[in-house]
């Protein structure tokens, strides 16, 4: 994934793949994708940005959305056209405090190809008045629920049509007070790094999961103490007579049956004190309603995926997931403590590995976070960088430190340095 797999450094990479093409695994439809790339403009030169700013015109786009983003090859859900519109649809505000008003921005070439999209909108805060502040983001801006965001490129032109957004963007005479821009890899970071108004916000590392051709020779890549965790997992079991059952729900009518079972257990991991805490990012209800809307839509087209483990008739544990081609993005899940010690959802995770590698999946994406229970399967560490741009002028940044300040209040990191500082 051009702006958001580029492999950055490597954490026990598992048989011997390698990160070469920055989209991640093709897209099943990507040899049948029409051809984007034009001879003799390959540096954007005749290109043209455009502002898609109506849900007729959004609804529109539909088409040309998915057959480039089949280009790209991606495998990240939060890309596809169905995820942004749904997202829209739940999660837009049209209240007093806040108003969000839709930006997509195409990039299209002299022929009139769609070669980049950047989905985003400008939230006001408050809707209206003089002291309100403007913020251009990507759709997905929410704490959780959109782990990836970032500009859709057809391949080889991320730089290109990187160059020509910001381009356009900043000669607006910038209508926003920040830009909070997502999906960064170092050579698209590199065309910012001459800018003084730029802060890092931080680092969005994810995990890619390499896949050899059979279960067993990916459980002889494994380290011994994982190889130890998965025997005892399975052997606690059936020590104290308890029959598993796995099984992939598919189909669009398995969607809310599915999605009852995670609201469920995600809530009862997240109210749990004892352990690493997590918060339960499905709270909401217009969080549940998302998440319900797009999953069955990409059930309709054959990419949501939910794995569950069951005991004795009841489901114990899930994982949500989403296949695109020979790739498989693992979302969230749950569990039921009362099974935490029989490491129900290690279980889970592994047999959907398993099942995984049956049907030809080449990688799976363990999604985004630093924790052992991605890093203890030996995956690739891939990052990207967000950051935020501020506009020119004294207005604007005033009502950016003024945001930073209502960050901080609300215990949210707004920390940040300038791009090219360490991170830690």
């Amino acid at each position: 994934m051009q702006a958001a797999a580029r492999l950055s450094r490597q954490v026990e990479p598992h048989g011997p793949f390698e990160l070469g093409d920055v989209q991640g695994p093709m897209h099943p439809d990507a040899a049948q994708a029409p051809a984007l790339e034009r001879p003799g403009d390959q540096d954007g030169s005749r290109w043209r940005v455009g502002c898609i700013e109506s849900s007729a015109a959004f609804a529109a786009l539909a088409d040309e959305w998915e057959r480039l983003f089949a280009a790209t090859g991606s495998h990240l859900p939060f890309w596809t056209f169905d995820w942004a519109q749904s997202w829209w649809a739940h999660h837009r505000r049209h209240g007093r405090a806040a108003r969000d008003m839709l930006k997509v921005y195409t990039v299209r070439d002299a022929d009139g190809s769609l070669v980049g999209l950047a989905p985003m909108m400008l939230t006001a805060r408050p809707a209206w008045g003089l002291l309100r502040t403007r913020s251009l983001q990507f759709l997905g801006a929410d704490p959780n629920l959109t782990e990836l965001k970032g500009v859709i490129c057809s391949p080889g032109h991320a730089e290109a049509v990187h160059r020509l957004l910001l381009q356009h963007l900043l000669a607006r005479g910038s209508p926003w007070d920040w830009l909070q821009w997502a999906g960064l890899d170092p050579a698209c970071a590199a065309l910012l790094h001459h800018r003084g108004d730029l802060v890092r916000q931080r680092d969005v590392p994810a995990y890619l999961l390499w896949l050899p051709d059979s279960w067993p020779a990916f459980k002889q890549g494994l380290k011994r103490n994982i190889r130890e965790s998965l025997r005892k997992c399975y052997n606690s079991l059936k020590r104290d007579g308890h029959v598993y059952q796995f099984d992939v729900a598919e189909r669009p009518e398995d969607v809310v049956a599915s999605l009852a079972q995670l609201f469920r257990l995600h809530a009862a991991r997240a109210a749990l004190t004892d352990t690493v805490t997590h918060a339960d990012v499905f709270a909401a209800e217009h969080s549940r309603r998302f998440l319900l809307d797009v999953c069955e839509r990409l059930a309709r087209r054959g990419q949501w995926r939910a794995y569950t483990l069951r005991i004795a008739g009841q489901v114990v544990a899930i994982r949500l997931g989403f296949r695109f081609g020979d790739a498989v993005y693992f979302y969230y899940s749950g569990y039921d403590p009362a099974w935490a010690p029989y490491s129900v959802m290690t279980t889970t995770v592994a047999e959907a590995i398993r099942h995984s590698i049956g049907q030809g999946v080449r990688c799976i994406n363990l999604s985004t976070g630093n924790d052992w229970s991605k890093t203890r399967w030996g995956p690739c560490e891939v990052a990207t960088l967000e950051v935020t741009l501020r506009a020119r002028g004294v207005r604007s940044r005033l009502a950016y430190a003024a945001y930073r300040i209502a960050l901080a209040w609300r215990g949210r990191d707004a920390a940040a340095s300038p791009v090219g500082a360490p991170s830690h």
